[in-house]
C-alpha cells in the first residue's frame, strides 16, 4: 500500500501533470497535491494576505481559488501554516513549513490511501 512520502509524491505529480484539467476521480489526490505544492511555495515566506494568495494561486500554482481554503486548512491542521481569521474568513496566512524536514512526510501522513480512493470522505472534510 502506498502511504506517506510516496503517496504525496504521486499526488503532487498528478496535480502538476493535470494542471487545470478536471478529473473528478482524482479530487482527493489533487487536494493532497495542491497542499504539497502550496507548502513548498510558502516555505520561508513571511505572512501573506489571503486575498493576495487567492488571486495568484491559480496562475502560479495551478490551485483554483475555490480549492485554496481546503488546502490551507489541511496545512493548518498539520501545523505547516497558521491562519489569521476574522470569524470564518481567512485574513492572512503565516507559513511555518519546516525548513530542514521533508514537507512531503507531513502532508502524506495526513491522508491514507483508502481516503484517496473513495469519492466521499467527511471525516477530514474531503469531498
Amino acid at each position: 500500500m502506498i502511504k506517506g512520502r510516496q503517496l504525496v509524491e504521486l499526488s503532487y505529480d498528478i496535480q502538476s501533470g493535470l494542471g487545470n484539467v478536471d478529473v473528478p476521480d482524482f479530487d482527493s489526490m489533487r487536494t493532497m497535491g495542491m497542499s504539497a505544492t502550496l507548502a513548498m511555495h510558502l516555505r520561508g515566506l513571511p505572512e501573506i494576505e489571503y486575498e493576495v494568495l487567492r488571486k495568484v494561486s491559480d496562475f502560479f500554482f495551478s490551485i483554483p481559488s475555490y480549492a485554496l481554503k481546503e488546502s490551507l486548512n489541511i496545512l493548518a491542521e498539520i501545523e505547516y501554516v497558521q491562519l489569521v481569521t476574522n470569524g470564518a474568513k481567512i485574513v492572512s496566512v503565516i507559513p511555518d513549513v519546516p525548513r530542514f524536514q521533508d514537507l512531503y512526510d507531513g502532508v502524506g501522513n495526513y491522508f491514507t490511501f483508502a481516503e484517496l480512493t473513495t469519492t466521499t470522505n467527511t471525516s477530514k472534510g474531503l469531498y
